[in-house]
């Protein structure tokens, strides 16, 4: 299922007041999906590392009772209170001891109706340390398969303000958004995910040209770190967004696809802070593109800057290419 769809299935989860459990690969966006959901939603969001607790942790310390005969458990202060209202997630549940999985359930038993507990966890064959969850834990979820999407990653990218050359860089070899083998990562250390772009994209900055290779090997593996690199120079070797909008009756369009992916980044980051008397220069020059780049660039520009449906030329090319425009990036 695509993230998109997640939190659509988490939202209908909630209110039916259905644990969901979350399965998928390192690094595509389990958590981050689960957070994003419970901002929409408005509520609460209390994270547990499941394999960092105790079983009890979830059962609470002995004391003796008021009688004295007997004993009472205290419930720790990090568990969900019945006047507040939120998603208890439990990450990294199938890394946990099955003791602590099985002290857990308590929760999912227990938990105020208020509350809505969602788990994830990565699969067995992603080598990341899960072990086998008890069936009787298993069947007090609903299971969702978590897959990565670049339509959905590209939209999150563009709020996000991810480096347009990231961007513009997974629009030109979509496979490396995620790039995952179990067999090889152990060996190589690293390997592409949305998680490591991410950290691409914060680390690019501050990078030199000696020590740029190296560490982008040591984040995204030695291939893509390759192929990323000689597209950057072709990226850094473009018009600036200001010239292009400065004259977009005249400025040349790119005509290899990576350069064109490039520009189109470039112009979508550049419109997060572009006055709106420049609305009509960035449509102008959109209009010239190639259809196909043309939708890429709409789609990023509407996620970023919505108002520019102000400018009537907008909306006769959307019109025009409405096709088009509805599947980009699909």
């Amino acid at each position: 299922m695509k993230l998109s769809d997640v939190v659509s299935t988490i939202r209908s989860a909630n209110s039916a007041g259905a644990p969901l459990y979350l399965w998928g690969a390192p690094g595509i966006g389990k958590t981050a999906i689960v957070s994003a959901a419970a901002e929409l939603l408005g509520i609460e969001l209390l994270t547990l590392r499941v394999n960092l607790l105790e079983p009890v942790d979830f059962l609470g310390l002995p004391a003796p009772a008021d009688d004295g005969q007997r004993v009472k458990w205290l419930a720790p202060d990090f568990l969900p209170r019945p006047e507040t209202r939120g998603i208890l997630f439990l990450d990294e549940f199938a890394q946990a001891p099955q003791a602590t999985q099985c002290a857990a359930m308590r929760l999912v038993d227990n938990l105020p109706e208020s509350w809505q507990v969602i788990a994830a966890s990565n699969r067995s064959t992603d080598r990341a340390g899960a072990g086998q969850v008890a069936t009787h834990v298993l069947s007090r979820f609903t299971h969702v398969d978590v897959e990565v999407s670049r339509q959905d990653w590209q939209h999150w990218a563009a709020g996000a303000g991810i480096n347009p050359a990231v961007r513009a860089f997974i629009d030109f070899r979509p496979g490396l958004l995620f790039s995952f083998d179990a067999k090889t990562v152990q060996a190589d250390r690293a390997n592409c995910s949305p998680r490591s772009w991410h950290r691409v994209s914060r680390l690019l900055p501050t990078l030199t040209d000696a020590t740029q290779l190296e560490v982008l090997t040591g984040t995204i593996g030695a291939g893509a770190a390759a192929e990323f690199v000689g597209f950057l120079r072709i990226f850094n070797e473009l018009p600036q967004p200001d010239a292009i909008l400065a004259d977009p009756v005249n400025t040349a369009i790119p005509r290899e696809p990576s350069a064109l992916f490039a520009v189109c980044a470039a112009l979508a980051d550049r419109s997060r802070t572009l006055p709106a008397n420049k609305y009509p220069a960035l449509i102008t020059y959109l209009t010239r593109l190639p259809v196909e780049f043309g939708a890429v660039l709409f789609t990023d520009v509407l996620s970023i800057a919505p108002a520019i449906l102000t400018v009537p030329a907008a909306g006769a090319w959307i019109n025009q290419h409405k096709e088009i425009f509805t599947s980009s990036r699909a």
